[in-house]
């Protein structure tokens, strides 16, 4: 992606099943009060996501064992030194990690996959709002155009909630421009969050295909 390095990624292949749980069990991967009796799917989930944290935490210099805490929402809680992001995909987990270079800096990734013409139809309503549709002739169809917005809102809010300090819903940004060319996007904040995040606040968010059906979002907030 375009967003300058020192940035380390990570992915792994999800299979949801009990041999797979405990393979990742067996790398000294543990699964917290709040996730030991979710349903197996989450627990998959949870422990490739870790699994990509902390090999991605390793490409970035640190030993093992390496700890990762997990925050309010399930957010992760990084190493002093670091931010990062975990985004899963049914099949797919991924991580990015990178130096933290202020005390305000995040990182926000996400992955979804691409929504087939009826769900696009059935959730629109809940994800465009204010000046999104003015930009869905950048993309290819309706389908990509949706599915990367909503990765991208998804992932400036992974990114800031650190700041935000709540979950925010789809209204609290939208779409100012699409840069296909860089395959770039600018999202801005519809309400003022605090002091670090006002009204009008632009990002830039970074998005690409990946796997043939699936788009990944990236966004960095100092």
């Amino acid at each position: 992606m375009l967003i300058s390095p020192p940035i380390y990624r990570s992915t792994f292949p999800i299979s949801c099943n009990e041999r797979f749980k405990q393979q990742l069990l067996e790398k000294g991967l543990q699964l917290p009060p709040s996730v030991a009796d979710a349903s197996l799917k989450r627990q998959c989930e949870y422990l490739a996501g870790r699994y990509c944290a902390t090999d991605s935490l390793s490409k970035a210099g640190l030993s093992l064992p390496i700890e990762i805490g997990i925050g309010t929402h399930g957010s992760p809680i990084w190493p002093q030194g670091f931010i990062g992001s975990i985004s899963h995909c049914e099949d797919l987990a991924a991580s990015v990690v990178m130096p933290k270079a202020s005390s305000n800096s995040t990182i926000g990734l996400d992955i979804e996959r691409v929504m087939t013409a009826e769900v696009a139809k059935e959730v629109e309503s809940r994800i465009l709002f204010g000046k999104d549709r003015d930009h869905q002739s950048a993309f290819d169809n309706f389908e990509q155009f949706l599915t990367t917005l909503f990765s991208a809102k998804e992932a400036l809010y992974k990114a800031i909630y650190p700041q935000a300090k709540k979950v925010l819903e789809f209204d609290n940004a939208q779409l100012e421009a699409v840069y296909p060319e860089e395959n770039r996007l600018t999202l801005s904040l519809t309400t003022s969050i605090n002091k670090h995040l006002p009204q009008g606040r632009l990002f830039s968010v970074e998005y690409r295909p990946i796997d043939r059906d699936k788009v990944e979002t990236l966004v960095i907030v100092e």
